[in-house]
């Protein structure tokens, strides 16, 4: 578990420096002349998800973090007598559902940043012209 939660701080990291990355890059690296209301819509959806992830990202890193000094170090911010193979761990004093407030303050921004480049992919492959769904061909 503790691998697997070093791993998630990695990713979380990793999510962040390639949001900055790519905001950065988006508003610098622009052609000249061209505004932010002629961006493609591909564009305008892969910034905003990196928007997102970097509002939305910091919180989860936060829990995680905090589970690892519980993990590894000994404090207790989310362990609470906890009985492993019949005996009492030394931590006192924390409060297990915060891990659930963190993780779940981000799971509703996860669910808005993961789908916003699909949802604009799809947008940009419909095509334009309007279709009429309801159009029913006789014999």
């Amino acid at each position: 578990m503790t691998l697997w939660l070093i791993s998630m701080a990695l990713f979380i990291v990793s999510q962040l420096l390639g949001g900055i990355n790519y905001i950065t890059t988006v508003i610098n690296l622009r052609t000249r002349g061209m505004s932010f209301s002629k961006l493609p819509l591909t564009i305008w959806g892969f910034l905003l998800t990196a928007v997102l992830g970097l509002i939305s990202f910091p919180v989860l890193f936060a829990a995680v973090l905090l589970l690892i000094f519980d993990r590894s170090f000994g404090t207790s911010f989310y362990l609470s007598e906890i009985y492993i193979k019949g005996e009492a761990l030394p931590n006192v004093g924390g409060v297990p559902f915060y891990f659930s407030i963190y993780s779940g303050s981000w799971g509703t921004r996860k669910c808005t940043s993961l789908s916003c480049p699909p949802l604009v992919l799809f947008r940009k492959s419909w095509p334009r012209t309007p279709v009429n769904l309801f159009l029913v061909t006789g014999p």
